[in-house]
Order: structure tokens, then C-alpha cells, then sequence
């Protein structure tokens, strides 16, 4: 059924294909469990979304789109001006620095409130990839993917994501999770726990 959450395709992993929505948020947490290496890209009609993980730790997650990239980000939420945009661009291209590293050395932001700004912009686009109503699914094993595992808390922005669902989206993931097809596996609480997320999202 459309919008159902296959659960055998959470256990086994499968890394090519058409996901539906309710499907995306067991890949990810599969890839989690089976110890993927490499990245996951979910492509849609709009936007190409793509989440890196290195021995099944997340560890980075971009987008093609610029309104979904960090800069972008802030400049919609006026945690910077325009003016400051173009000024991290000027010395992107001058210095031959990243988007945190010129935004860093200007002085526009602290490195706190930098780090705070990156750890919700990423939990906010795998929010997005929740989100996607269905997305090709491909696994790039040799793309290379750097980051601190520490950074991206996966299961926390998927708990999020669920939370913002249409109520027709949410009965049908609790018409899913009341069946007997949901029963924990050993060591689903303990992953939660390690990749960040509240106990409450796996229990029965």
C-alpha cells in the first residue's frame, strides 16, 4: 500500500529503488543498523538530497538545491543579511575557504552559534528527506564522505520529521506500528540511543 512502511525492505537494506514516504525513515535507520559505508542519495523531481555515512554512523547530509544549503538557510531566517552573503562569497572565492570557514573569519557569527546553526540545518534536511513523498534511491559506496558522527544526530531529525506529518500521514504510521510486523529486533533501543534519538521512538 502507498504511504506504508515495508519493513522488510528496512531489515534487508535495499539501497536502489523507488521509496515511498513512511519508506524513507526505516532506510535510513537500516543503513544505520547494517553498518553502511558510502552515500545515500534520494533524488525527487525538485531536489537531490544526499546523507554519508561511514560504518553506519551518519556523518553528513547536502542538497543540490541552494535555498536547502546552509547559506541559504540562514539568509531565510535572517540569521545573516544579504550583505553578509555577499561578503562570505567575496571571500570564498578570494581565500579559497568553505562557507563556515569564511562566515568564521568575518566575524559574523560566534563558532558556538555557527555550530548550533550547522547541527539544526542538518537536522532540518533530513527532516526534508522525510518529508519527500517518494525519491530514487541510489547508493554511491565510493563517494567520499567526511564529518563528525557526532554531528549528525539522524534518528532526533527523523523523530522531528514524523512529528510534522498531516494527520492522514500520521494514522497511518500508527495503523502500521500497532502491528505485529513492528516487534523490536535485539539492540534497536541501544542504536537509538547511540545515534541520539529518545528511547520513546522505538518502544512498542
Amino acid at each position: 500500500m502507498k504511504g506504508s512502511l515495508d519493513l522488510e525492505r528496512f531489515r534487508r537494506l535495499q539501497t536502489s529503488g523507488t521509496r515511498v514516504k513512511h519508506d524513507i525513515q526505516g532506510l535510513l535507520v537500516a543503513a544505520a543498523r547494517h553498518g553502511l559505508e558510502g552515500r545515500l542519495l534520494l533524488k525527487d523531481e525538485s531536489a537531490t538530497r544526499v546523507i554519508g555515512y561511514r560504518a553506519g554512523r551518519p556523518v553528513m547530509v547536502a542538497s543540490n538545491m541552494v535555498a536547502e544549503r546552509l547559506g541559504g538557510r540562514l539568509l531565510a531566517t535572517s540569521a545573516i543579511t544579504v550583505e553578509h552573503a555577499a561578503a562570505i562569497d567575496r571571500v570564498m572565492e578570494r581565500d579559497k575557504l568553505q562557507f563556515g570557514s569564511a562566515l568564521l573569519k568575518l566575524g559574523i557569527m560566534t563558532r558556538d552559534a555557527f555550530m548550533q546553526a550547522l547541527d539544526e540545518h542538518r537536522a532540518w534536511l533530513v527532516q526534508q528527506c522525510v518529508q519527500m513523498e517518494s525519491a530514487q534511491v541510489t547508493h554511491d559506496a565510493t563517494g567520499a564522505v567526511t564529518g563528525d558522527a557526532s554531528g549528525l544526530r539522524v534518528l532526533t531529525a527523523i523523530e522531528l520529521g514524523v512529528r510534522s506529518y498531516r494527520q492522514a500521514d500520521s494514522r497511518a504510521l500508527q495503523t502500521q506500528f500497532q502491528s505485529a510486523r513492528f516487534a523490536l529486533q535485539p539492540g534497536d533501543l541501544e542504536l537509538a540511543q547511540e545515534l541520539g534519538c529518545s528511547r520513546a521512538l522505538l518502544q512498542p
